[in-house]
């Protein structure tokens, strides 16, 4: 067994130090890259996609290079130009040359696990980063293996690589984006698709797509129900389309002292221990892209349970139809326990029938009372006054 396995390690570090050099200036592959920025508390901002393709080669200063064309035209029309790439076949190496004066390297393929390689990224705007490959392996893409090397800067941790490169496709940052960390100076880039005549060989298996123009789900909610001091509250914050999406996440950066947010669904619930008007923030993370696709600010108004005050303004009563023949419905928002008295007036002032109105709608058949006007008044249990409708009976 142990002579087994032994065989099976040598036959794996054969294939991938054996395997065919895959050119990166291959002018029949497209790259297409997602870019954007982190903005306040950590929300994602999508800056859309961008392409990029490698014509045919140029001489300048006797040395072959490739010019770089980038496009975020979703059709793909207006190309622009994006400097030049240099190529060495036979040291595995790749230059960006930003038609000046400013060349570096971009990527040594011909890495071995422990060797330092120093980037002079000048499409990126940096110099002298040094790096590490921590591992290599290798990729079955489109019937071949493609070399990867996991590449680390520093301390970086292990699980987050710095750099992962793919002979023949680059960075996963994208074609020009090698050594950036993903995640420079409050940006970021993935690379989305590398294809080769139209057939994508590679795909990010974080999206779905080789072209994304924003980052879901949406919070659809704006507006926040009025909460009550010392009342059990409940509110449901509302998504946009969530298809396809496996892993969502709830996060608050700030709720009133006794209300909570639920990180899972998405419920704000509890109980409010004070009053005022306060502003809440949550965020909703799609946890399959790793980034934070939406926010929602609001104003949260808890006020205190009183009908003689506050809440008293809130209570609704309508009445339907009116005018009315027989039968009158009137609906109110009360609560179950809560009732209110109905007193209704004719037009010389006489109370002429009294009854009680609950929570929902009521259907009341008021076909003995007079026609004309009537003065339909709602009064709590305290004896305030709620509201006054006038009714026309015909």
């Amino acid at each position: 067994m142990k002579r087994l396995v032994i065989l099976f390690f040598v036959l794996l570090s054969n294939l991938v130090v054996g395997q065919a050099y895959h050119s990166i200036t291959d002018t029949s592959k497209l790259w297409s890259t997602v870019s954007g920025g982190i903005v306040s508390c950590g929300l994602a901002v999508c800056n859309g996609t961008h392409s990029n393709k490698v014509l045919s080669p140029t001489i300048i200063n006797n040395q072959t290079y490739y010019p770089v064309y980038k496009t975020i035209d979703s059709l793909q029309i207006q190309w622009v130009m994006d400097g030049y790439l240099r190529e060495d076949t036979t040291t595995k190496q790749t230059f960006y040359f930003d038609g000046y004066e400013n060349e570096g390297l971009l990527y040594d393929f011909d890495l071995s696990v422990g060797d330092s390689v120093t980037i002079n990224n000048y499409h990126a705007g940096f110099e002298n980063f040094t790096m590490v490959c921590d591992s290599v392996d290798s990729l079955f893409l489109n019937g071949d293996y493609y070399k990867r090397l996991f590449l680390i800067y520093g301390s970086y941790p292990r699980e987050t690589y710095s750099d992962i490169w793919i002979e023949g496709i680059g960075s996963i940052y994208g074609l020009l984006n090698s050594g950036v960390f993903g995640i420079s100076a409050g940006g970021f880039a993935e690379l989305l698709c590398c294809s080769i005549d139209s057939n994508v060989i590679y795909t990010n298996e974080k999206f779905d797509s080789c072209y994304v123009n924003d980052f879901y789900p949406k919070i659809t909610t704006t507006v926040l129900d009025t909460a009550f001091l010392g009342e059990y509250y409940q509110f449901q914050l509302q998504l946009s389309d969530t298809t396809g999406i496996d892993s969502l996440f709830w996060l608050e950066c700030g709720m009133p002292a006794g209300l909570q947010l639920n990180s899972a669904t998405g419920l704000i619930y509890g109980t409010p221990s004070e009053i005022g008007v306060f502003n809440c923030l949550a965020e909703v993370a799609n946890i399959d892209i790793g980034y934070i696709t939406d926010m929602m600010q609001s104003n949260l108004v808890i006020i205190k349970y009183d009908r003689v005050g506050a809440k008293a303004e809130i209570i609704k009563v309508t009445i339907s139809p009116n005018p009315f023949r027989f039968n009158l419905n009137i609906e109110t928002n009360l609560l179950k326990s809560e009732f209110l008295n109905l007193e209704i007036i004719n037009t010389s002032g006489v109370i002429i029938l009294k009854r009680k109105v609950y929570n929902g709608k009521t259907n009341i058949n008021f076909s003995q009372l007079e026609s004309g006007l009537l003065l339909f008044k709602f009064t709590n249990s305290e004896g305030k006054l709620v509201k006054l409708i006038k009714v026309t009976k015909q």
